[in-house]
Order: C-alpha cells, then structure tokens, then sequence
C-alpha cells in the first residue's frame, strides 16, 4: 500500500519534471538562436552600409559645393552659398576658416542661427587635406551626418561643412538594433 501511494505521488512529479525541463530547454535555445544573432549582425550592417553611402554622397556634394565656391571671393560667396545649398539638398552649409571661425553660414531651418563649430581633430585633417565624414549623434538622439572637405582658395586656409540629419525613422531602427545587440 505505502509503494502505491509513492508511485502515485511520483507520476505526477516526473511528468511535470519533464515537461519543465523540455520547455526550458527550447526556450533558452531559442534566447540564444544564431538565426536572431545572424539578424542582428546583418541589421547593423545594413545599417552601417547606408550611413557610408549617404556620407559618400553627402562628401560628394561638399566637394562640389567647394569646387563651386573656392574661385569666388567672400562677398560672392555669402550669396551663393544659399543656392548651392538648396540645390544639394542638405541641411546646413558653412565655410570656415582653419582656426573654426564661421565665414559664411546658410540653413534651411530658420532657427538655426550659428553652425556647428568644427572641433580640433576635425581641423587638423583639414590642414593635411583629408575631408572628415562621421554620423554624429546629437543630444536629443537623432543621428548627423556631418562632412568637412577643404576649400581650395589662394590662401587655402578656409573649408566647407555640411550637415544632413538621418531620418528619425533610421535614427530609431539604429538605436533599436544597437540595443537589442548588446542586451
């Protein structure tokens, strides 16, 4: 009678023992699939992909704009540097001297006042010739492209630099897929 009971009180136990250690067991393979790590690794990289795009052809309309700008004294550069910035479609466009003084400035937000200031790592490829591309995340999270090539003047000593920002939607995917990565 005492080993009825026991096998009657053990039948139950075992059952729900396998069936735990069964739904375990594929909910953690599942945590760590490589197909979901796979995803990610190829959502980043075609994210990455698309920011070197967009910075090459964001580089590709500062050089343009600077071939455009760099036989043209100062005066008629503050009044084509509105038009040649509309026509590459980006955000803001500037032209600084080496020392990160603003020369000319154009934006098409109106409550842009001042652009944003070349830091002194970005000078000192400027002064070696070398553009600077990066996306730069701002303070309220949206991501930046931000380019700087050299204009080549007679005194070679001014560069251009422009501003696009990433879709909000892009901004979001990226952040999204960076986090989703490092948790």
């Amino acid at each position: 009678l005492v080993s009825l009971f026991a096998l009657v009180a053990m039948l139950p136990g075992a059952l729900v023992y396998a069936v735990s250690v069964q739904f375990l067991t594929r909910s953690i393979d599942t945590w760590f699939d490589i197909r979901v790590e796979t995803a990610l690794e190829g959502g980043l990289s075609l994210g990455r992909r698309t920011l070197e795009v967009m910075q090459r052809e964001l580089r590709d309309k500062a050089e343009t704009m600077a071939l455009s700008l760099s036989d043209q004294p100062l005066a008629r550069q503050r009044t084509s540097i509105h038009s040649l910035r509309e026509q590459a479609a980006v955000h803001e466009a500037a032209v600084f001297d080496l020392n990160g003084n603003v020369r000319v400035f154009s934006a098409a937000s109106k409550t842009s006042l001042a652009p944003r200031i070349p830091t002194g790592e970005m000078l000192q490829g400027l002064r070696r010739q070398q553009a600077y591309a990066r996306v730069v995340a701002e303070p309220s999270g949206s991501l930046v492209a931000r380019v700087l090539v050299p204009l080549n003047t007679a005194s070679n000593e001014v560069q251009v630099a422009v501003n696009v920002p990433t879709p909000p939607a892009a901004s979001g995917s990226a952040s999204a897929l960076v986090s989703a990565r490092t948790v």
